[in-house]
């Protein structure tokens, strides 16, 4: 019987040890009592930093077998019941590890985590902290006291020692819940730095962000590319320069990049236009990308390094790209790019599709004249600044929608005109942008600025640009004088340039906002020229009638042109005799084929006097 007893208890003694020795292979593997200040603290990865939330108690099972933590608990040196427990589906899986938070939402993890109720105990603190593990019987599993801990860092078992995280983490990480300092696996991600802007080209060229404004570092950008087959999470991801990892931007944890596909970083600004996701930095990128010896660095979440690119010198005022984008080959992106553009973000280096519209700039008044006969906007008074305008033609045929929309001058694109949604150009129609006033008397849209377009037209060196709502420039209009008193039309189709309103007018008037030039204002008398050429009807559908008179015998020149400066036909080319000639064009060009549906524009010459335009609409 003795013997019995003997051997009965020495086998239970046995089975009540058993969870003693499975749970001696737990350790308290990273404590972090001081989360770093910011977004750098957000242990927890929940987007926000919290003193409390993000403090965290690491274990890691160093034994072969899972264990169940079902019923433990883990907490400081304070009341027990102030410890957190481990709910009863609790387990750590072996050579694995689990982590409590003090509260939050953590997110993208690999092993259990846990929350506390706000704080771990009574909120660990960075001086004379002690930390218990407790089975469920109440016995400890695992203990750990430190006198000092370090700051903005956790502290972390490593080699069986406990030291501060930076000094044991390649990369001098502050923490690494979840996984050891530098024995996670590294994964290895079909990502590229795909392309890297560190010097804008000054001006608006350098406006790759599209935020209407040039900065030397918020247009700056890292684009990355997934050339894998499924979308990779970026949440937590850090992505910078090679300054101090703490500069670095960290992606959100919705951050996600889809195969075949970009992220783009910008150093700030408010970017627009893109059909890829864009983020912005602080206002620059670590502490601003240089040209000169600069490494880029992709850290995913645990801390490994994702992709990387070195370059000791930049190209000038352009993008150094892959080409393919998931090539080791690294070229300035006008050698890449069948156009020469400086950039692409978001894009390969061929140019993104750019949208072809039938719209131009067809009239421009920078100068109004004096008094009354400058008053353009028919608002009863002239201004020099409310008076400017500028007209934009649609030679298409159908209506265009000109939302959002930006029309202007040289200046910054911050203060173009910008259309209202509900802005649309029908077809074989105009749109006219005054500086200001109360536009009356119109048939066409018209729009006004604040007062000014741009800040005033000026009749010297001025650039017009009407650019879509992606950023694209639809026409330009450069010119180095400007007539004074009188706008200037698009109206010389032999080389494309804009000619005075007055040569182009056969009633010789000033301008003609929002209607073809020869027809004059209903409030405008005006005297014709002598000679001068009629057109009728003007739209026409078929055909259309020129008449004019010649005081004596001479030499004439009519010729029909399109809008992009090319002949279309020749009507007559040869001496004529005094008197009244009429004369028609049906609408065909040399060849005979029908002409499309647009503008045209009549040149009329007499011997060798100046020739004269006329505009012309063809409606099918």
């Amino acid at each position: 019987m003795t013997t019995f007893y003997l051997r009965y208890n020495l086998i239970l003694l046995t089975l009540l040890s058993l969870p003693s020795l499975a749970a001696a292979t737990i350790v308290i593997s990273e404590v972090l009592a001081d989360p770093p200040e910011g977004q750098a603290g957000d242990a927890n990865r929940d987007g926000q930093y919290d003193p409390h939330e993000d403090e965290f108690i690491e274990l890691y099972n160093a034994g072969r077998r899972r264990i169940s933590l079902a019923g433990w608990r883990l907490g400081d040196s304070g009341s027990l019941s102030n410890y957190f427990r481990f709910p009863d589906d609790a387990v750590i899986e072996p050579g694995s590890y689990v982590v409590l938070f003090g509260g939050g939402n953590p997110l993208v993890f690999t092993v259990p985590v846990y929350t506390d109720d706000g704080t771990i105990g009574d909120g660990l603190t960075d001086t004379g902290e002690a930390i218990h593990l407790l089975n469920k019987r109440g016995s400890e599993v695992a203990y750990l006291y430190q006198s000092i801990w370090p700051d903005d860092q956790s502290l972390v078992r490593n080699a069986g020692e406990y030291v501060p995280h930076k000094t044991a983490s390649p990369i001098e990480e502050p923490f690494s819940p979840g996984h050891g300092p530098e024995t996670q696996p590294v994964l290895n991600y079909p990502l590229f730095i795909s392309e890297v802007l560190a010097d804008p080209p000054e001006g608006l060229a350098g406006d790759a962000n599209r935020d209407g404004q040039y900065d030397p570092h918020k247009d700056e950008f890292i684009e990355l590319y997934n050339a894998g087959p499924i979308p990779i999470s970026l949440a937590g991801w850090r992505l910078g320069g090679s300054g101090s990892l703490r500069n670095y931007f960290r992606f959100p944890r919705d951050a996600i990049i889809e195969p075949g596909s970009y992220v783009v970083l910008f150093g700030g600004g408010r970017p627009s236009g893109f059909t890829v996701p864009v983020y912005t930095d602080d206002g620059t990128i670590g502490n601003g990308l240089t040209d000169t010896g600069e490494s880029i660095h992709l850290i995913e979440d645990h801390g490994n390094e994702a992709a990387f690119l070195f370059q000791s010198t930049w190209p000038d005022d352009q993008s150094l790209v892959r080409t393919p984008p998931d090539s080791s080959a690294l070229v300035p992106h006008k050698t890449a790019s069948p156009t020469e553009a400086a950039f692409s973000p978001g894009d390969a280096p061929q140019p993104r599709p750019v949208l072809t519209y039938p719209l131009f700039i067809s009239e421009v008044l920078a100068d109004p004249p004096a008094g009354i006969d400058g008053d353009a906007n028919q608002d009863g008074q002239r201004d020099k600044y409310e008076d400017e305008f500028i007209e934009l033609y649609n030679a298409g045929p159908d209506t265009i929608s000109l939302a959002g929309w930006r029309l202007g001058d040289s200046r910054p694109l911050i203060d173009y005109f910008r259309f209202p949604r509900d802005a649309v150009i029908g077809p074989s129609s105009y749109v006219v942008l005054f500086g200001g006033g109360s536009p009356t008397g119109f048939t066409v849209p018209v729009y006004t600025d604040d007062g000014t377009i741009g800040n005033g037209l000026t009749d010297t060196s001025e650039v017009i640009y009407l650019i879509d709502r992606i950023g694209s420039i639809v026409d330009s209009v450069s010119q180095s004088t400007w007539p004074d008193a009188q706008s200037i039309v698009r109206a010389s189709m032999e080389d494309s340039t804009f000619v005075p309103h007055t040569t182009a007018s056969p009633t010789q008037a000033l301008f003609s906002p929002g209607r073809a030039i020869e027809a004059p204002s209903e409030s405008a008398s005006k005297a014709p020229a002598t000679p001068s050429l009629q057109v009728w009807p003007n739209p026409f559908n078929t055909t259309t009638h020129l008449r004019f008179r010649l005081d004596q015998a001479a030499s004439v020149h009519i010729a029909i042109y399109n809008i992009q400066g090319q002949l279309v036909r020749t009507l007559v080319n040869a001496p004529l005799h005094a008197g009244i000639h009429q004369m028609q064009w049906d609408g065909r060009d040399g060849r005979g084929h029908s002409a499309a549906t647009g503008p045209y524009f009549i040149r009329f010459r007499i011997g060798h006097a100046p020739p004269r335009y006329a505009k012309l609409l063809l409606l099918r």
